[in-house]
C-alpha cells in the first residue's frame, strides 16, 4: 500500500467489508463435530445451506458429516 492516499486505503480496507454477512451460530442444530475444535464451524456452516469452507484440513475434507459444506481451495478455484 506503498505510495497510497489515506482514502485509497480506505477504500481497499473498506469495500469488501461492505459485503460481509454476520451470522450467529446454530448450536443446537448442528451434527455433533468428530473434533471439538471444529464444533464452531459446523455451528456456523448451519447457519446457511449455501456457506461452503475453503479448506485444506483433511479431517474436515474426510468428514462425511461436512461434506455438503466444505471443500478444497483446487474445487474452489477450478470448479471440480
Amino acid at each position: 500500500m506503498d505510495g497510497l492516499n489515506v482514502a485509497e486505503v480506505e477504500t481497499i480496507l473498506t469495500d469488501p467489508a461492505q459485503h460481509a454477512i454476520v451470522l450467529k451460530p446454530l448450536h443446537d442444530k448442528a451434527p455433533r463435530a468428530s473434533d471439538p475444535g471444529d464444533q464452531m464451524l459446523r455451528d456456523t456452516l448451519a447457519v446457511r445451506a449455501d456457506l461452503r469452507l475453503v479448506t485444506g484440513d483433511r479431517l474436515l475434507l474426510e468428514d462425511s458429516g461436512m461434506a455438503d459444506c466444505v471443500t478444497t481451495q483446487c474445487e474452489s478455484v477450478c470448479g471440480i
